[in-house]
């Protein structure tokens, strides 16, 4: 199918959008044909089929307890799936924290924090 693609546009590359099960298509494409992988510039996978179990940090290891209700609850205290969330827990959070401070860091890189480091999912 990439193939096909840059065959009738004539270009180089492209970019890549999969949904579930497209992602893993890509996944193990790239896997098995990385010649037609470097032809791809950026792969976008929306709604991958994967898994928590090689995330690190807290939250990979939270997730691998099975207290999805849980965590659920805590994240929506927080705000998460909303834009610019603002509540009393995070500002509760902020007041203690996020200062220009020794924990400024820990306000600036809470993702990593939380999920764990990945150097090579930086965009650099």
């Amino acid at each position: 199918m990439i193939e096909k693609v840059l065959e009738l546009t004539g270009e180089t590359e492209l970019f890549y959008a999969g949904h579930s099960m497209g992602t893993t298509a890509f996944m193990a494409m790239h896997h098995y044909r990385p010649d037609i992988g470097e032809k791809v510039r950026l792969a976008n996978f929306l709604a991958p089929v994967a898994s928590e179990t090689n995330m690190g940090g807290p939250l990979g290891w939270i997730a691998g307890l099975g207290i999805d209700g849980i965590v659920d609850g805590i994240l929506s205290m927080m705000g998460v799936g909303e834009f610019l969330p603002s509540n009393l827990l995070i500002d509760c959070l902020a007041s203690l924290f996020c200062h220009e401070t020794i924990t400024q860091g820990l306000c600036t890189n809470i993702l990593f924090i939380l999920c764990g480091f990945d150097e090579a999912q930086m965009n650099t």
